[in-house]
């Protein structure tokens, strides 16, 4: 119950303090070849025009037709890193040109060429060799962001699950019966998630 690391910011024992890998040089962390990155960057003026044909191909591969419509449209936010990839390797294949970088090979990472660091590392690599380190476990019950390694705090640690279901309706304006049937159901375990919120239930 007195755990306090600050809300928001990425639990310190999920940050490997070692360095490691750094964004491509040459594709600047794309992972693509020049021309698939040329139209990975110019997406926004050439997506809403896609042909039928991709379209087809698209939703094949899981996009819903709503969201290829808000592509279409130009709608807020309606540019996700899947269905952007999706998008460009689709019209790159048709183009002939789809391709991953030569210097990182899709990896959108290369080793650090720091001379420093390659001593460092000369008999043990300490960035891939590091481990992560689980929040203390408690009785209390706090909703966490994401999950490792980018795992945050974003409510105060509480009592029990009908206590946070409460915060978690107050704080985003939905229902609390339907926060704590999620709360009882997931409490306790790191789910995997994008941009969303995952409740931590016995830790923390």
């Amino acid at each position: 119950m007195g755990f306090d690391w600050p809300l928001g910011r990425i639990w310190h024992g999920y940050v490997n303090p070692w360095p490691g890998p750094i964004t491509c040089p040459l594709c600047l962390g794309v992972g693509l070849n020049a021309a698939s990155r040329k139209l990975f960057d110019t997406f926004r003026s050439w997506a809403p025009r896609m042909t039928k044909d991709e379209e087809h191909i698209l939703l094949e591969k899981g996009p819903t037709p709503a969201e290829i419509a808000k592509v279409r449209q130009r709608a807020p936010n309606y540019d996700t890193p899947i269905l952007r990839y999706l998008l460009v390797e689709i019209r790159g294949r048709r183009k002939g040109t789809w391709g991953s970088c030569s210097e990182c090979g899709g990896e959108q990472v290369v080793a650090n060429p720091h001379p420093a660091v390659k001593r460092l590392y000369s008999e043990v690599n300490l960035h891939e060799r590091w481990q992560p380190i689980e929040p203390p476990e408690g009785e209390g019950w706090q909703l966490w962001e994401h999950a490792p390694p980018d795992g945050r705090p974003i409510s105060p640690v509480l009592l029990d699950p009908e206590m946070l279901s409460r915060w978690c309706a107050k704080q985003f304006k939905t229902n609390a019966e339907d926060w704590l049937v999620w709360i009882r159901k997931v409490g306790g375990y790191h789910l995997p998630a994008v941009n969303s919120v995952v409740p931590i239930g016995q830790s923390n």
